[in-house]
């Protein structure tokens, strides 16, 4: 049967290709055959990797799923993503009322200055401060004075770094043997502890179990929380929610606290908080992040001028927004991708200022949005809670 032009060339060219490969495998032998082989699959593994670093993190940045943003918290005992459980968190308290409460049990933490810087403390890490005076009861009965050692242990009653004997040092505490000098730095570590440990608590467990972070069953002791354990007892939850229910009672929280006025979210709207404050891998993050998509108005969160309005060197910031809203007290809104006003202008809460990005120092798109007093970083978080 007679072959047509076409149908010949495509035989040809399939014949050239076997002998080719047979070729090939007779010159390279076996072991070069499955050098190549070896060869071809390290690449294809090298340009998969590329793709996925390049394609992921976008992918990431722009979902909304809960959860995926720069390790977003999710949802827990009614807590939007990166707040601290409303159950727990910060109220205003009327401090004089807890010292009493403190003196009436003869505790070592009944000055006004401890009082105050367990409130700092908790205000910074947006946690109840009648919580932490709970746990002081649960570890240390309160530190009365006729304990032994009473001033010692005041300056660490929630057993941080390792407990009250290592913390302060024996070195530091022999320079400066006062618990005022070290009350206000362990207080604030426990904050922070407490804060972390709340984080994604599941249902049909109590939130104090669950900062707990342990239980025991069967007899065999259990981790819950994968973050930590507050303590190893299974049972410190317990003391700590009688306390807690105790100084709730006798201590009342000032109804409606804003600090000084109403404050207005920076971006209506979209309240997950991808980062918090405080220590971040090893780092001071002196505000929070809130992701959103890119040119998502991004607003004042109270009435003041603005101060900066552009870059600014040396911070990381990229396009920024500083207002000044009087009194010490100073917003700052970074990465933007665009700004809206101008240094010099007068702005109201709720008035766009710029425009999310990530412009400077950033890993995606979000707002980086701090509350300065007197120079000073504070947690926004609680400056929103109603």
């Amino acid at each position: 049967m007679a072959l047509s032009y076409s149908q010949g060339a495509a035989l040809a060219k399939a014949e050239i290709k076997r002998r080719a490969a047979k070729a090939a495998v007779e010159y390279l032998g076996a072991g070069g055959i499955a050098a190549l082989l070896g060869f071809t699959l390290v690449l294809l593994l090298i340009l998969s990797l590329l793709v996925f670093a390049l394609f992921v993190p976008l992918a990431l940045f722009v979902s909304d799923t809960p959860g995926v943003l720069d390790g977003g918290y999710s949802i827990g005992h009614g807590s939007l993503e990166g707040w601290t459980p409303e159950e727990i968190a910060f109220v205003e308290i009327d401090e004089s009322a807890l010292l009493s409460w403190l003196a009436a049990r003869d505790s070592a933490l009944a000055t006004p200055d401890r009082v105050a810087a367990i409130v700092r403390a908790a205000r910074l890490y947006d946690v109840d401060p009648r919580l932490l005076v709970a746990i002081t009861g649960q570890e240390q009965g309160f530190v009365p004075r006729n304990q032994g050692q009473s001033e010692r242990i005041a300056a660490n009653p929630w057993n941080v770094f390792g407990g009250w004997y290592r913390y302060p040092s024996p070195n530091a505490w022999a320079a400066n043997p006062s618990a005022d000098a070290f009350i206000e730095k362990s207080a604030a570590w426990a904050a922070q502890t407490v804060a972390r440990l709340s984080r994604n608590a599941p249902e049909g467990i109590s939130l104090l179990q669950w900062i707990n972070g342990c239980i025991v069953e069967g007899g065999a002791w259990r981790q819950i929380n994968p973050r930590g354990v507050y303590a190893t007892d299974a049972g410190w939850h317990i003391g700590v929610r009688l306390f807690y229910d105790q100084l709730q009672q006798a201590v009342k929280a000032s109804p409606g606290w804003t600090s000084a006025g109403p404050w207005t979210w920076p971006v209506p709207g979209i309240y997950q908080i991808s980062s918090p404050f405080g220590y971040r891998g090893g780092e001071w993050h002196t505000g929070i992040d809130v992701p959103a998509a890119m040119g998502t108005p991004i607003v004042a969160a109270r009435p003041g001028r603005v101060t900066v309005a552009g870059r600014v060197p040396n911070t990381g910031y990229g396009l920024a927004v500083y207002v000044d809203h009087g009194n010490g007290v100073t917003t700052r809104y970074a990465h933007m991708s665009g700004t809206a006003v101008n240094k010099g202008q007068i702005v109201e809460a709720g008035q766009p200022i710029g425009y999310m990005g990530s412009s400077g120092r950033s890993t995606g798109l979000h707002l980086h949005f701090e509350i300065c007093v007197n120079g000073s970083a504070q947690n926004p978080t609680p400056y929103f809670r109603k």
